[in-house]
């Protein structure tokens, strides 16, 4: 995980190599206007914004001011799976957020924390080793709270989808079957497979299964709740089901992962 602060366009470029370097990060933006496409959706750029990039996001910054300044937050694969398990809206590769407006007295409360991360990071001690990885979580933790669907704009712009997602995150600890959700929404699973194969190249059974295991990756990374009792909240009929389900998803039993399991900030 790096930090990255830049005071313009090209200070930005220059420090990551190229726009294809972005994918996988935070961006915040303390002063600037323009656009950013984000797997070509334009987004209008403006101070107090956080753009969250997909990894396999196709990026550019077309039309930036000069005075764009702001802070990167680079992670790689691997610790952006730990870090879902504190914001899922943030980190979902499919139906994650891509932006979020925040308010300017917010938006300084990060850059507070922003800038501690970036001194830290430039400390070579154990001590300000381990202070970073509790600051980049904290961050994450944090923005999780202001994440609503007035204040953030998707990565699926299909109305359909967007219902779709919507539906299955109220609904994943119960329902684990498509057809139960093309219901809920009013369309087929036939035309649910297409439109999600044609946007996404994945099926609606993918993003359900997504859903709970990571809600299960959750709760095990935040208490000490059994397994058993993991299966039955997240409505499977038995525990060797989501025996079964979990290890099939991870290569890794639910009993061996919760052993390996050590608080995610250890290991970022």
């Amino acid at each position: 995980m790096q930090c990255l602060k830049f005071e313009s366009k090209n200070d930005l470029l220059e420090q990551i190599g190229s726009e294809e370097a972005l994918p996988g990060s935070l961006l915040f933006i303390q002063s600037g206007q323009g656009t950013i496409s984000i797997n070509h959706q334009q987004l209008s750029i403006n101070a107090s914004n956080l753009f969250s990039l997909p990894l396999f996001a196709k990026i550019a910054l077309p039309q930036a001011t000069e005075a764009f300044s702001g802070w990167l937050l680079k992670f790689n694969n691997s610790e952006r799976k730990k870090l879902l398990v504190h914001s899922f809206p943030l980190f979902c590769p499919f139906t994650g957020i891509v932006q979020l407006n925040l308010s300017a007295e917010n938006f300084n409360k990060f850059s507070f924390y922003l800038s501690e991360l970036v001194q830290h990071q430039q400390q070579a001690s154990l001590a300000d080793k381990q202070l970073s990885r509790m600051l980049s979580v904290l961050i994450i933790k944090y923005l999780d709270l202001f994440i609503d669907g007035e204040n953030s704009i998707s990565q699926l712009t299909d109305p359909l989808l967007k219902r779709f997602v919507d539906s299955v995150g109220r609904g994943f600890r119960n329902n684990h079957n498509v057809e139960y959700y093309a219901d809920q929404i009013g369309t087929t699973t036939k035309t649910l497979n297409r439109r999600l194969k044609e946007t996404l190249g994945i099926t609606p059974k993918d993003i359900i299964n997504y859903r709970i295991n990571s809600e299960a990756m959750r709760i095990f990374a935040s208490n000490d709740t059994s397994v058993k009792e993991i299966a039955y909240q997240l409505g499977f009929n038995s525990p060797d089901y989501f025996h079964n389900f979990f290890k099939r998803l991870n290569k890794i039993t639910p009993s061996n992962y919760k052993k390996q399991l050590t608080y995610a900030i250890s290991d970022l």
